[in-house]
């Protein structure tokens, strides 16, 4: 059967990672001991990415509801990356929500994490695994996971009577 393999690749003055699998080795002996070499992949996804994270945003203590728009770079849509800090939250003893938004090319994604948040809690909106954690660990959510796509008009809310938190977008940058 065959074998995946990640190949990253000096392409365009950035690296870019492609995913693929190994389709077939061909040698063709050259003489005096040497032989040329082929080796044939093809990539298991559309696309290569920036195997670094580009930020997109890093905030902190924001207290109010948080709406920016940002540009992402590449060229097709990549999964959004959302770490969330909280800093203090009040109430803290009921069931509160955040809500992450982006509105990208005529697309609305919005995903929503509910629990009774306590100061120091984590939320990590994972959309390249499309997994939500809180505190490390796995949680349930609701809606889809944002992507990013060119000109992106993200929002971060709860709907806490107050809330000091920290916000952290991150994504790999794709290209054709």
């Amino acid at each position: 059967g065959n074998t995946d393999y990640t190949i990253t690749i000096d392409q365009a003055g950035s690296f870019r990672r492609y995913y693929c699998v190994h389709e077939n080795t061909q040698f063709e002996y050259k003489g005096n001991g040497f032989a040329m070499i082929t080796i044939t992949f093809d990539t298991t996804l559309p696309f290569g990415e920036d195997p670094e994270l580009t930020t997109g945003f890093d905030e902190e203590s924001i207290v109010a509801p948080f709406e920016v728009s940002i540009p992402t770079l590449g060229s097709i849509y990549t999964p959004a990356r959302l770490a969330i800090k909280i800093n203090s939250i009040d109430p803290d003893d009921e069931d509160k929500t955040f809500t992450f938004i982006n509105s990208t090319s005529g697309k609305t994604y919005q995903i929503e994490v509910t629990r009774t948040w306590s100061v120091d809690d984590t939320i990590l909106i994972d959309g390249a695994q499309q997994k939500v954690f809180v505190n490390n660990g796995e949680y349930p959510y609701s809606g889809r996971f944002p992507v990013l796509y060119r000109t992106n008009n993200v929002q971060v809310f709860n709907n806490a009577d107050t809330s000091d938190v920290d916000l952290l977008l991150q994504y790999n940058r794709r290209f054709m």
